[in-house]
């Protein structure tokens, strides 16, 4: 094959078309090299946890509860996750600041079943999600929120432990309970959820802290959820249960309860969350918490997948009376 530049006897091959084709050959290569570089880059920022909570999203943030990968090793890929407003926390009842009187709590549209709803096992947790018909997505607003800041909800996240007497993220005065279920909820007006999750802003996210207690009984109210356990025992499965509202899960409450600004409980722990943790347990039993325990993660059984609580640094905690 005759090159591109070689001029066949008679042909007026000029030094113009000759730096013509080189210059367009050459602006290929180079803008084949600049994506490539960016590209490359990208990875090993993401790998390397060096994109902030303020950065574009990370599309496989991994992470575990074993030794090799635990609470204890997050902050190697995770800078975040040394802040100094990290979550969960111990609650000391005696020292936290009473807000009375305080704004209420008010939830719009928890008495409201979805079209759908699906448990997932992310490999970490139990999340729950929904759909909700066009003007009737649940959602909060008051309490220890800004002033006409509304928060839809996101998703429910359940975190159990080895024992029955376990498995909290938080504690009341150092004790411990059965299981927490967190209840997200993303600022309205972000154009997707991890906008809100990624974002600087300190109140992106609010979440509702629901602590268990086991009691003799199974917890009927929990039977769409526990009862389709065993279909997403693999890591990574997602299956359609039963629609119920959300508040089956706890009744609606306007005040009673104590909150404070915190962090993410797993990576990338950004800071950006205000939680709110009602101190009144619900019930599960025995029987009904261990289903949880059959789930599977990447690293085998997933008897725990919760994180120790981190220090206050400092912070106040509020009753809201």
């Amino acid at each position: 094959m005759r090159d591109l530049c070689e001029c066949d006897e008679g042909d007026r091959c000029t030094v113009e078309d000759i730096m013509l084709h080189f210059s367009f050959i050459e602006f290929l290569v180079v803008c084949g090299s600049i994506v490539l570089v960016a590209f490359l880059l990208s990875e090993i920022l993401e790998c390397s946890g060096l994109i902030s909570c303020g950065g574009r999203h990370k599309s496989n943030i991994i992470y575990g509860y074993s030794n090799h990968n635990g609470p204890d090793t997050w902050i190697n890929h995770f800078p975040h996750c040394g802040g100094e407003n990290q979550s969960p926390i111990n609650i000391n009842t005696c020292q936290a600041i009473v807000v009375n009187p305080s704004d209420a709590l008010e939830w719009d549209n928890y008495t409201v079943a979805p079209y759908f709803m699906n448990i997932t096992n992310d490999g970490h947790t139990v999340k729950v999600t929904g759909e909700w018909p066009c003007g009737l997505w649940p959602t909060l607003r008051g309490g220890p929120m800004r002033a006409h800041e509304e928060y839809e909800f996101h998703s429910m996240l359940f975190h159990w432990g080895l024992s029955d007497e376990e498995g909290s993220e938080h504690t009341l005065n150092g004790n411990g309970f059965s299981m927490e279920l967190q209840m997200v909820h993303v600022r309205k007006g972000c154009t997707a959820p991890q906008d809100a999750i990624f974002d600087d802003a300190a109140d992106s996210l609010v979440i509702i802290s629901f602590l268990f207690k086991v009691v003799p009984v199974d917890n009927a109210l929990l039977d769409h959820l526990v009862n389709n356990l065993w279909q997403i025992s693999a890591p990574g499965s997602t299956v359609q249960i039963p629609s119920f509202p959300l508040s089956y899960v706890s009744s609606p409450f306007e005040h009673g309860y104590y909150t404070y600004s915190g962090s993410l409980t797993h990576p990338p722990c950004c800071e950006n969350v205000i939680w709110i943790i009602k101190p009144e347990t619900l019930p599960i039993s025995s029987s009904e918490l261990t289903q949880f325990r059959t789930l599977t993660s990447d690293d085998g059984p997933m008897f725990n997948n919760s994180r120790p609580v981190q220090q206050l640094n400092g912070r106040d905690v509020f009753f809201y009376d």
